[in-house]
């Protein structure tokens, strides 16, 4: 989303499967989409989410369902400003330079959204300094986790490294195939990737990302089953 702080994004994963997930899931998306135009920094966008969630999950208790967490990466880029990353107990990002694939933990360490109470630690962004051209893939669990027939994970970072030449169009729907070749059709979770590029004139007053949520996979389909 473009905001007057800048090009933000979010990638998300909820936890368990169905409608009350489907429903954790959206109220996480709309806290966000609000919240990041009017919030001035990611920490009070990620606060403002943690709310919503908790709201959520008092309300499905209430019917006798059950809490569910969220896990969320957000990023942050403003132009000569620099850019931030704020994990929410997401899994790592990779990042793309120079033909080189590097997983980055950026972040890491803040809990996932609903579980925010168990600790005093309030979540910190942390500031990275990208580059022009700079790739940046965030996925959920459901691509780095999916199984081969024998057994073993998808090796995201290895096949990254194949695609360095790729578009990220082509590189998201290259992967995708790739994926369901690995898995044969049978992925067992949701699988989501965002492929972000830094434009080459990452100096400008505007935030520099040439493509942003480039191809969002949804590539479990059967994930509620």
């Amino acid at each position: 989303m473009e905001t007057p702080h800048g090009l933000r994004l979010m990638i998300g994963d909820v936890q368990g499967k169905g409608m009350p997930a489907i429903g954790a899931g959206h109220e996480v998306l709309a806290s966000f989409r609000e919240a990041a135009h009017y919030k001035d920094s990611l920490e009070a966008v990620a606060e403002r989410m943690e709310q919503a969630l908790a709201r959520y999950n008092v309300r499905s208790a209430e019917r006798g369902g059950q809490e569910r967490f969220v896990t969320a990466l957000l990023l942050e880029v403003r132009g000569e400003d620099g850019t931030k990353v704020l994990s929410c107990g997401h899994i790592p990002y990779y990042l793309v330079r120079d033909g080189q694939v590097t997983e980055r933990n950026d972040g890491e360490g803040g809990l996932p959204l609903g579980l925010g109470w168990l600790t005093d630690e309030p979540r910190q962004s942390v500031a990275v300094e990208p580059v022009a051209d700079d790739w940046i893939v965030l996925c959920t669990d459901g691509v780095t986790e999916a199984r081969g027939a024998d057994g073993a994970f998808y090796p995201l970072a290895d096949r990254l490294a194949r695609w360095t030449h790729l578009e990220p169009d082509e590189l998201a729907h290259t992967l995708r195939a790739d994926l369901e070749r690995f898995t044969g059709g049978e992925l067992k979770d949701d699988a989501t990737v965002l492929i972000v590029r830094r434009g080459p004139h990452a100096a400008g007053p505007q935030p520099a990302v040439e493509q942003a949520a480039e191809d969002q996979l949804s590539m479990a389909r059967a994930a509620a089953a």
